[in-house]
């Protein structure tokens, strides 16, 4: 689990698959449980103590797991309650990661074979078919950026590559 801050009340929390294998999108008992877990682990391991009410959007990828924006929304009625959280969440069920590579050639060819690639506003652009084991995504993840917003434009903007 990785987290940036932007500001006290703006977090981006990545966490691979890993964390989120127990996750189904579409029943609330199991999306509380594990929004709880995730604000636990905020507080535990980041001392990070959140309250008040928060909007979340949640970006989740079969690969790579899940991507959380927590956003924090200023509310007088919210102020009064110190130790809870309220929360509205929104999952993105039609988004796809991509990978937007720094050195193409620092990728293993096989990965680029089974995969598809695009030239979008002359950057490259990795868009997995099929799951990959962690290792294999680690060495992606050490020669790109994980892109995870408005990349349907990238994948019906962009030209595909034929490696």
């Amino acid at each position: 689990m990785k987290v940036l801050f932007s500001n006290s009340d703006n977090l981006i929390v990545y966490c691979h698959d890993f964390y989120t294998k127990e996750l189904e999108l579409s029943n609330r008992n199991t999306l509380a449980t594990y929004f709880k877990s995730i604000f636990q682990k905020l507080k535990d391991y980041y001392r990070i103590q959140l309250s008040g009410y928060y909007d979340i959007i949640l970006y989740h990828d079969f690969n790579y797991g899940a991507v959380i924006e927590i956003t924090k929304e200023e509310n007088d009625y919210y102020d009064i309650y110190t130790n809870t959280i309220d929360m509205k969440i929104r999952i993105e069920k039609e988004c796809h990661f991509l990978y937007e590579l720094e050195d193409p050639f620092e990728i293993d060819s096989q990965l680029l074979q089974d995969s598809q690639l695009y030239l979008y506003h002359g950057n490259l652009y990795l868009a997995l078919k099929e799951k990959i084991d962690y290792i294999e995504l680690g060495r992606l993840l050490e020669h790109s950026s994980l892109i995870y917003q408005n990349t349907e434009e990238i994948l019906k903007g962009g030209k595909l590559v034929e490696c």
